[in-house]
């Protein structure tokens, strides 16, 4: 029987898990303020939300069919090349929808850091300029992190010592933030692909990995 896999370095005694942890909480923050998101559901408590507003938006002589699935394997399968690609789209679309706010402002000034404050109990926020005390992460520090941690997965099977070639690194606290937009910017380049007509009787939710999908009339059918 094989020994269970692990990963080289535990992330509880990783050298760089302080910095690794700021940039996932900027990372959250992003995907949070990302509009375009619509299928990332944020946590579980969304779910009876998002539920309420399809039922009361459906008329009554429509059928609903719901469907909930896991994508499992899919996290670890990623293709890397992907993962940054839709990193960098996430990010982009996040600080332009911020830059393009309607004031005089946010139209006069570009975004150029998310500062993450050392304190949890304070909020990660767009900056224009340095913070003292906080994390400032650029948008360049932002994608090398994300790059150093999907190139740099080691894991150990059987006391042999094998490079991660695709997907995210298990334990790393940028996963879930990897995980999820990468999976969402999928969603979107799924919905493209299909018509006006049929994306309004189909809507997708999901948690992480868990997937729950909402057809309407008679697409409910297929």
């Amino acid at each position: 029987m094989h020994e269970k896999t692990r990963v080289i370095t535990p992330f509880s005694k990783h050298p760089m898990r302080t910095l690794l942890r700021a940039a996932a909480r900027a990372w959250m923050f992003i995907l949070k303020k990302w509009k375009k998101g619509d299928t990332i559901l944020h946590s579980c408590q969304q779910l009876q939300t998002e539920v309420d507003n399809i039922m009361q938006s459906t008329p009554t002589e429509e059928n609903i069919s719901i469907k909930i699935w896991d994508i499992d394997g899919f996290f670890p399968s990623m293709p890397k090349e992907d993962i940054l690609t839709h990193m960098s789209t996430v990010l982009h679309e996040t600080t332009n929808e911020h830059s393009n706010m309607n004031t005089e402002y946010h139209r006069q000034t570009k975004v150029k850091y998310i500062s993450v404050p050392r304190s949890k109990c304070e909020p990660t926020h767009f900056s224009h300029y340095q913070t003292a005390d906080q994390w400032n992460f650029t948008h360049d520090d932002l994608m090398n992190i994300v790059k150093f941690c999907i190139d740099n997965c080691l894991t150990m099977v059987d006391g042999c010592v094998y490079h991660q070639n695709h997907g995210v690194p298990m334990g790393d606290p940028l996963s879930p933030p990897i995980s999820i937009a990468t999976a969402a910017v999928y969603e979107k380049l799924w919905a493209k692909q299909h018509t006006h007509h049929a994306s309004n009787k189909l809507h997708l939710k999901r948690y992480v990995d868990d997937v729950i999908g909402f057809a309407i009339g008679n697409e409910g059918k297929d």
